[in-house]
């Protein structure tokens, strides 16, 4: 039988990533097939690559802008821009992202 288990938001531990984003680890099973954060961005969090690891942000409020590659998205509420791992992207603004990476993220990924 599957482990099911329910996640708080209000339960979850909050780290700073940088100046411009703070986020709230909400799933943090340590063999889980992918992570799951809900992020507060506020500013310019900066151009990242993920090597081994797939992205999605999908915004909860707010607005603001997601570089992908040559890409650049206009992003509002209920938008999902999804990103292939060693691609380069940042995600700047005023907004409340879900950020889903699978396989999980880990330092230097």
């Amino acid at each position: 039988m599957e482990h099911v288990k329910k996640y708080s938001f209000a339960d979850s531990p909050e780290r700073r990533v940088d100046a411009s984003m703070v986020i709230k680890d909400l799933f943090t099973e340590q063999d889980a097939p992918f992570d799951l954060v809900i992020a507060d961005v506020d500013g310019d969090h900066g151009t990242h690559v993920n090597k081994l690891s797939d992205r999605v942000y999908f915004v909860l409020e707010g607005s603001g802008i997601v570089i992908a590659g040559d890409n650049k998205f206009e992003v509002v509420p209920l938008d999902v821009v999804s990103i292939p791992k060693g691609t380069a992207h940042s995600i700047s603004g005023k907004l409340r992202v879900v950020i889903i990476t699978a396989p999980p993220h880990v330092s230097g990924n």
